[in-house]
């Protein structure tokens, strides 16, 4: 009965949650370019692999900057009006890309691209904190986690089919998706960021960001495991699939490593609502803690196995615990912000995970490359204990939560 009780919290959301959803998933159902982005600049544009590189990291650059400035956009204009404006001029800078075709011209359109989707993109959990109560967060969360996947799991899938002959639908296809998911939101959500239960419960005089975070150290704190927790995360793309063909050879290991990518798409959209459910009764600090103790286990039985079951094995562990990050680290930041400062301080998540998504393949092939894969798997184990570590202990620090992240769930 309380298992039907919680699957029903899930369909029992405002209906404008429903709206950023449904935005979610068309959004991330038509981003074709940037996971082929590398391929179009290489078999494409003829471009070294050095100068990929660089265009790939200025690119993650800008988008970085625009997501520490969007923070601020947002706080001052609202999270409906930062994501129509922005995220319609990355859909216009693809569209600008189309009579281009594969030249270098369309180099600096991908980059303002990326810099108009940094500026937007704590929009993607504002607008939930936005629309929802705090009661309500953890389902919408979850749920929005859910589209998430979904969007990516059609969106590439489509993109193959584009890619080879029909270069300039991919970029079309990519446009069209942000201007229908900016469409939805201009029309159906209301121009109020924040609700009105919510403004009677802002009585913090208007502090700089900076300030804010000293008087917040759970902040700090959980930005910072984050960052310590995305360095294990980006192994996924990076040391799985090294480890893979190590253990399986040039040919079958990257099937393997196949198989795993998509036994963790599936339960990522799967599991999510009964994970959630699962922990429901646990403060979320805890369940983060737990997300790094998860990824420990995961990340680290790929030191020491060496069959197919395993790998299957350590992956279904480790995506639990991506599954108890995702649905709950963006609510935990959220909720502990003030409205006045909200935007600015969701921004520091992406900026954390993108920071975690530099370090960690850099530091990874450093350390195999000097030590071997058993030492890079036992430096991805310490990253993720430390997170876990920190987490468990921010109460005896003298961290506490939010009353409103303890009425979450």
């Amino acid at each position: 009965m309380k298992l039907k009780q919680d699957l029903k919290d899930y369909f029992s959301l405002p209906w404008r949650a429903y709206v950023i959803l449904g935005s979610t998933i068309i959004n991330r159902m038509g981003g074709f370019v940037g996971p082929f982005l590398a391929l179009i600049l290489s078999s494409k544009m003829g471009l070294s692999n050095a100068t990929i590189g660089f265009v790939v990291a200025i690119n993650s650059i800008a988008s970085i900057i625009g997501t520490l400035i969007g923070g601020r956009i947002i706080d001052k204009f609202g999270s409906r009006n930062t994501r129509v404006i922005f995220h319609g001029l990355h859909g216009l800078m693809y569209l600008l890309c189309v009579p281009l075709g594969a030249s270098l011209a369309v180099i600096p359109l991908l980059t303002l691209a990326s810099f108009f989707t940094g500026i937007q993109a704590p929009t993607g959990s504002t607008l939930i904190m936005a629309n929802t109560k705090p009661e309500e967060r953890k389902s919408a969360f979850s749920l929005n986690y859910i589209a998430i996947n979904v969007g990516f799991s059609i969106g590439p899938l489509i993109a193959v089919l584009l890619y080879e002959n029909h270069l300039n639908l991919l970029f079309i296809g990519d446009a069209l998706s942000s201007f229908v998911s900016v469409l939805m939101i201009a029309v159906l959500i209301p121009g109020n960021d924040v609700p009105k239960e919510e403004k009677s419960k802002q009585t913090q005089k208007e502090l700089s960001t900076i300030a804010l975070l000293i008087k917040n150290p759970n902040i700090i704190i959980v930005v910072g495991v984050i960052m310590l927790y995305f360095v294990a995360f980006s192994q996924f793309s990076f040391g799985v699939p090294i480890t893979a063909k190590n253990v399986f050879g040039e040919i079958k290991g990257p099937e393997v490593y196949g198989v795993l990518a998509s036994i963790n798409g599936v339960l990522c959209m799967v599991l999510t609502p009964f994970v959630s459910i699962l922990v429901k009764p646990l403060k979320v600090s805890t369940i983060i803690a737990l997300n790094g103790l998860l990824y420990a286990i995961g990340f680290g039985m790929y030191a020491f196995i060496g069959s197919v079951p395993l790998f299957v094995a350590a992956t279904v562990i480790w995506t639990v615990g991506e599954i108890l990050g995702a649905t709950n680290m963006d609510v935990y930041i959220a909720e502990n912000a003030p409205p006045s400062h909200r935007g600015r301080v969701s921004a520091l998540a992406p900026v954390a995970r993108r920071t975690g998504f530099v370090v960690g393949p850099a530091l990874a092939g450093l350390v195999s490359t000097a030590f071997g894969l058993t030492a890079m798997w036992m430096v991805v184990i310490t990253f993720a204990l430390t997170g876990s570590f920190l987490m468990f202990k921010s109460k005896s620090m003298g961290v506490k939560e939010s009353v409103e992240v303890e009425r979450v769930g």
